[in-house]
């Protein structure tokens, strides 16, 4: 059997990134082209800067590290850089600074997020190379230069993804292990699949990933299309898990990402519809390259703009809508957008009785509401499915049974069961105990106060006669004396 060219492309790639160092096959894990499994990472010793990158690329993964990336993170910021006639070591590798730049995005730390773009930006200064400038400048928060790793963060247009796919074909030369995990990255990004086995429907004859990617069609009309959107103050750790579930599901996913939003600007009108207008233009890029609708998974802030952009804009469609944590309005009108425009076929929304946050958001936010608590109003003819769940908070969503027991057999047509509305009883020992002590700790309050009453009234009646016999007035004491 005559082998296919990009097989062997693939073959060298993963070859590169598998004898590599732990940092650049840890960076290979976190584009998903490469894993180090479950097990423990890392050493126990002295830090390392590329153990703390090493650690926070795994924890962003959910994976295991020898020591917690927060503490390695607070080592890295306590040392002085760019200091003269001092070797350099973090400051001069990119790849430990991109990799800490990635970890802080995602533990959503602001402080650490402005310090580790300053780094990257001063560390540019002193750089020439290409691939290793582009590394700073994704660190920096910019768009790299370098294609491949443009589109292996997610941070290049379908045009970039086309042009990288082919000159990652070309190109065979010596490169860094980093660039060759981006370079896979890039080959799974363009084929909507993952390994090389999906790669060998693309032909010897210089079309290369083209070839199979032509009509993006074809590869939806087997696999539909699934988006996932995260709410504020993350990145959407979740949607890197939620990957593998529905590709094994049999759907092609693609996580979106509009960025780290803060709290104070989900209660500023613009800021919210800036968000909703980058929605837009994310739905218009992808629905360009499909045969139908697709459909979509939104939490939190995501369940917004995925409504808020039904609501304005006609001529957005999804297939199947799931919701969790949901802040949309509990009277939204699906009955107009499901069964009157047809531009939906049906809704989950997955609400827990124990979110805070989507309890709270209406009264900051005018156009939120708490369906993610109590649910929507408008079923919409049975259309909306609710689930309820009695004891989740904002985001108890996200775990792998969920995704496989619920949402993959929902977006294939068959909804779930339902939950029993019944909040799991309190101990009654617990509750009695709680009293008890509550009271022991009034008791003793009032007691105190007691005692110190008694004690600022006994002081107040011991002053009159000691003023009354050492400070009466000389005068008085005089006449006294003279009285027979």
């Amino acid at each position: 059997m005559k082998s296919n060219p990009l097989d062997l492309v693939v073959l060298r790639l993963r070859d590169r990134v598998s004898h590599a160092d732990l940092l650049a096959r840890a960076f290979g894990e976190w584009l998903g082209v490469f894993d180090l499994g479950a097990a423990e990472v890392g050493s126990p010793g002295l830090w390392e800067p590329r153990e703390v990158a090493v650690a926070g690329l795994r924890e962003s993964l959910g994976r295991r590290a020898a020591r917690p990336f927060v503490d390695g993170l607070h080592w890295l910021r306590s040392r002085e850089y760019f200091r003269a006639h001092v070797p350099q070591v973090f400051e001069a590798d990119p790849l430990a600074i991109l990799a800490v730049a990635l970890a802080v995005k995602v533990i959503s730390n602001d402080g650490a997020v402005a310090w580790i773009q300053d780094v990257a930006k001063r560390a540019a200064l002193a750089e020439s190379d290409p691939w290793r400038l582009s590394l700073l400048a994704a660190a920096a928060g910019g768009a790299p230069e370098a294609p491949d790793l443009a589109v292996a963060l997610g941070l290049a247009s379908e045009k970039t993804i086309r042009a990288a796919a082919r000159d990652t074909a070309l190109l065979l030369d010596d490169i860094p292990p980093e660039r060759a995990a981006a370079r896979l990255a890039v080959l799974t990004r363009a084929t909507d699949h993952r390994g090389s086995e999906d790669l060998t429907q693309l032909n010897s004859g210089g079309e290369h990933l083209e070839a199979g990617r032509r009509n993006r069609k074809h590869v939806i009309a087997g696999r539909h299309l699934v988006l996932s959107l995260h709410g504020i103050r993350t990145r959407g750790t979740w949607q890197k898990d939620l990957t593998r579930s529905l590709n094994e599901g049999g759907f092609d996913h693609e996580p979106l990402d509009f960025g780290f939003f803060r709290a104070l600007q989900l209660i500023m009108p613009g800021a919210r519809r800036s968000r909703t207008e980058w929605f837009r233009e994310e739905y218009t890029r992808i629905n360009a390259t499909l045969g139908e609708p697709p459909s979509i998974i939104a939490h939190s802030f995501g369940t917004y703009l995925v409504t808020r952009a039904l609501s304005m804009y006609p001529e957005i469609r999804f297939h199947r809508i799931i919701l969790c944590g949901s802040i949309v309005r509990n009277d939204y009108p699906w009955s107009t957008i499901i069964q009157e425009q047809q531009r939906v076929e049906r809704i989950l929304n997955e609400h827990g009785q124990r979110d805070f946050w989507a309890g709270i958001v209406a009264w900051g936010v005018a156009d939120a509401g708490s369906s993610g608590v109590t649910g929507f109003e408008d079923l919409a003819g049975g259309a909306v499915v609710q689930r309820s769940h009695p004891e989740f908070r904002h985001s108890d969503y996200f775990y792998k049974l969920n995704y496989e027991h619920t949402w993959v057999p929902f977006l294939k047509g068959v909804d779930p069961a339902q939950h029993s509305n019944v909040r799991a009883r309190r101990n009654p020992r617990f509750l009695i105990a709680v009293l008890v002590v509550f009271l022991c700790v009034i008791a003793s309050l009032v007691w105190l106060l007691a005692v110190w009453n008694k004690g600022g009234h006994a002081e107040v009646h011991a002053s009159p006669s000691y003023s009354s016999e050492v400070n009466r007035p000389p005068s008085v004491k005089l006449r006294l004396q003279g009285d027979p």
